[in-house]
């Protein structure tokens, strides 16, 4: 009725898999302290230092050796190198090589990031009006840029005043250009960029009228009328 099972009875200094207890040793785990058979191979590369595979786990999480914080010598308990995020975040960005880019106007060296092509003096156009006309012209090598860092904030300038905000010629007020009377390039290089864009010194035309002053392409009516009207202004600058 009851089929035979065949038991094999091993020998007591023999184990399941043919290993000899010979090459096994008695250990305590480090976790919970029971003692053990650790192979030997496996004591002599290192290991072996724990019962099951359960208490290896749990000592993980719980068993942290005291260590010195790389960046503020401060000791915490951790397997990171560092005590806070911030420690690390400080030794990393120091040790870290920064891309430089030149700035598009001034050509200074800045730290390269997104969207970011202008230096901090560049961006601040305020800065330019403490320049004279030199000083500017040592920062911004390309006449182009420097022109137009003094015509962008004379436009706020004018923009901030009382004056009428169209052309003076043909009053078009759709949109107007910022003309100096006196142009830039007749000023004295000691002149600060402050002078230069006084109100006193800063008209509205449109820009056909203001293309045709340029190009010397006016007609005689409206060169006479402008002209009259840069006359008034300069008489009344102190």
């Amino acid at each position: 009725m009851f089929s035979a099972c065949r038991v094999e009875v091993l020998p007591l200094n023999e184990s399941p898999k043919g290993d000899t207890l010979m090459n096994t040793i008695l250990q305590n785990c480090n976790y919970c302290n029971k003692e053990f058979q650790a192979n030997t191979k496996e004591v002599n590369r290192g290991n072996g230092k724990f019962c099951s595979k359960n208490c290896a786990n749990l000592s993980r999480r719980t068993i942290k050796n005291e260590k010195k914080c790389i960046n503020c010598q401060k000791s915490f308990t951790s397997r990171n190198k560092f005590c806070s995020l911030s420690c690390s975040a400080k030794y990393n960005n120091i040790r870290k090589i920064k891309k430089t880019i030149q700035c598009s106007r001034c050509s200074t060296l800045l730290i390269k990031n997104q969207g970011k092509k202008l230096c901090s003096d560049c961006k601040n156009t305020k800065n330019i009006q403490k320049l004279t006309l030199q000083e500017a012209k040592e920062r911004y090598s390309n006449i182009h840029n420097r022109h137009s860092c003094i015509v962008q904030y004379s436009r706020k300038i004018y923009n901030a005043s009382n004056k009428p905000k169209f052309c003076i010629i043909c009053q078009y007020k759709i949109h107007y250009d910022v003309c100096h009377i006196k142009a830039i390039n007749l000023f004295e290089e000691s002149t600060l960029i402050s002078e230069i864009n006084n109100i006193d010194n800063l008209i509205a035309v449109c820009p056909n009228h203001h293309w045709e002053y340029n190009h010397k392409m006016m007609s005689e009516l409206d060169l006479q009328k402008l002209n009259k009207i840069c006359a008034l202004a300069i008489t009344k600058r102190p």
